[in-house]
């Protein structure tokens, strides 16, 4: 640390207000990925951390490391993106849980953040930072206060265009909505705020054709918030309105979700029924297994391709493709039972 001395500048210049004085030599001079490592040998390895002033809160530090953060989080370098997420962790430790305000997310770094940890819990092929990813996105999930969630949740459903991560994100919003319902109420989860949510959730991406299989991880956490939703009924029903809209919501998705089993099912039954066939008929005739007269081509399976497998192989995807319909309906129809039980208790 002893050429920082050299630049004649503080700790908090060097790193949080060099950007504020472009045309300096220190700006010209010092680039973005140094300043980042900086902040990570300051925050995250405590060095010269003595040097650093003690008068700025949690919050505002989070917000001037949020630019060095989208640095490493951007590079697809194992080295930078460690630095990145454990940066980020470090920054957002001492920020209160629920504390950071809606007009955060305004902010274009604050808004880059969530998609470069979302680029890494999608494409990174290391699973150890994937891990330190998801932790990272739950901890600023945390720390964001109810207005700001409810926007995030938003967000992500809308712009996110991956099964596990909305999944996560619905996840999410059951467990604010449960901790509304156990005493700490809010507009946003427990109100007609959120019905807009309700409407991102419940959705599927391409109607009665959507893939099952590709978005199974959300629908089960959708459907599973359903019926909690259900079961905890009482004090959604306080609003008559808004019970009937939630009502309303959920009979058109259940519908759409039957007839996606329905076509699912009718599809994978007659490819798996095909295939059978294909077996017999090969076994029957002697041939050899590379010489088989039909193979699936073009179906995927929560991306893998079954047209490189052996036909035994293929048979036992087909079958967990059903048996995962199968679980889904039976979902489906616990939910429709629940249904039919409240409504009897109302008459």
């Amino acid at each position: 640390m002893g050429i920082l001395s050299a630049t004649k500048e503080s700790l908090s210049g060097l790193l949080f207000f060099t950007s504020w004085r472009r045309g300096t030599l220190i700006d010209n001079s010092l680039s973005k990925e140094s300043r980042a490592c900086l902040a990570y040998l300051l925050f995250v390895q405590l060095i010269s951390m003595e040097g650093f002033p003690a008068v700025f809160s949690p919050v505002f530090i989070l917000q001037g490391n949020m630019e060095h953060i989208n640095h490493l989080l951007s590079s697809k370098k194992e080295s930078h993106l460690l630095k990145g997420l454990a940066l980020f962790s470090k920054s957002l430790e001492k920020v209160e849980d629920n504390s950071l305000p809606v007009g955060l997310l305004e902010l274009k770094s604050f808004g880059k953040a969530p998609q470069n940890l979302r680029y890494v819990l999608i494409n990174c092929p290391l699973q150890h930072l994937r891990k330190s990813g998801l932790q990272d996105f739950q901890l600023f999930i945390n720390k964001l206060d109810a207005e700001a969630k409810h926007k995030f949740f938003r967000c992500m459903l809308k712009t996110s265009n991956h099964a596990g991560v909305e999944a996560y994100i619905v996840k999410n919003i059951k467990n604010e909505i449960q901790s509304s319902m156990k005493g700490n109420a809010n507009k946003w989860f427990l109100g007609p705020d959120l019905l807009p949510l309700l409407e991102l959730v419940l959705h599927l991406p391409q109607g009665a054709e959507t893939d099952l299989l590709t978005n199974m991880d959300k629908i089960m956490e959708t459907l599973n918030l359903l019926r909690y939703l259900l079961i905890r009924d009482q004090q959604l029903k306080s609003s008559v309105e808004m019970w009937k809209e939630l009502c309303r919501i959920k009979d058109q998705y259940l519908k759409i979700v039957r007839v996606c089993i329905s076509m699912s099912r009718a599809y994978y039954c007659a490819e798996l029924k095909s295939l059978k066939e294909d077996i017999q008929l090969k076994a029957k005739e002697a041939r050899d297994a590379a010489r088989s007269t039909r193979l699936i081509k073009t179906m995927t399976t929560r991306d893998v391709k079954v047209s490189n497998m052996s036909p035994q192989v293929q048979y036992q995807v087909l079958q967990s493709a059903l048996v995962t319909f199968d679980m889904m309906e039976s979902v489906v129809v616990r939910i429709e039972e629940i249904t039919e039980e409240k409504l009897s208790k109302m008459h």
